[in-house]
């Protein structure tokens, strides 16, 4: 793979050009995107769900609490119990931003891949034609902000995804999968 901005060889797997910076992930789907595909052609990645920013929302309030516990109590005490709220409180701020960074869920032309979890994550490989395996709830709220949940079976058991932004286009997706294949590589 090549740099479209400089012209020389980065991997495939860079997100930014080694030489010149360049964002190559945003290139890779706009390109990939507008190929025409036949069916015994490699897989392309066709829509890439998106986490929203709600799952964000519990390490913005605890961060100003983290440092008020921490410059107040933690550095005047030093008790083990101290130790323990404070590494407590990091593992409710890391957690969250850790798993908004970590999941993925990519659609390609013939499967939605999607991965879940931190240290050993779970992975699916769901073929295009069986993606009504994957169940999409809205609440009120999650209306007002444009995320909902999706959920997905693997092997029988019951998997949650998470917050997800415009479910309404993936609900799309789930609904209409050979029309979406076809809109998308025309």
């Amino acid at each position: 793979m090549y740099c479209s901005n400089c012209g020389k060889e980065v991997k495939e797997n860079d997100n930014f050009c080694r030489f010149c910076g360049f964002n190559l992930q945003n290139e890779v789907q706009a390109v990939e995107t507008k190929v025409n595909i036949a069916d015994d052609v490699e897989e392309v990645v066709l829509y890439v769900v998106k986490k929203h920013w709600i799952d964000l929302v519990v390490p913005i309030f605890l961060t100003p609490l983290f440092f008020f516990y921490f410059w107040n109590i933690f550095l005047n005490t030093h008790s083990f119990f101290s130790w323990i709220i404070t590494l407590a409180i990091l593992g409710f701020i890391f957690y969250p931003i850790a798993r908004y960074k970590s999941d993925r869920m990519v659609i390609t032309n013939k499967f939605v891949h999607i991965k879940v979890g931190i240290l050993n994550p779970e992975e699916a490989d769901i073929p295009l034609e069986n993606i009504n395996v994957i169940e999409l709830t809205q609440t009120s709220m999650g209306r007002m902000f444009d995320y909902g949940f999706a959920a997905y079976t693997n092997e029988g058991e019951r998997r949650d995804y998470g917050s997800i932004k415009a479910p309404e286009e993936l609900e799309y997706i789930i609904e209409n999968p050979q029309k979406f294949v076809e809109e998308n590589l025309d």
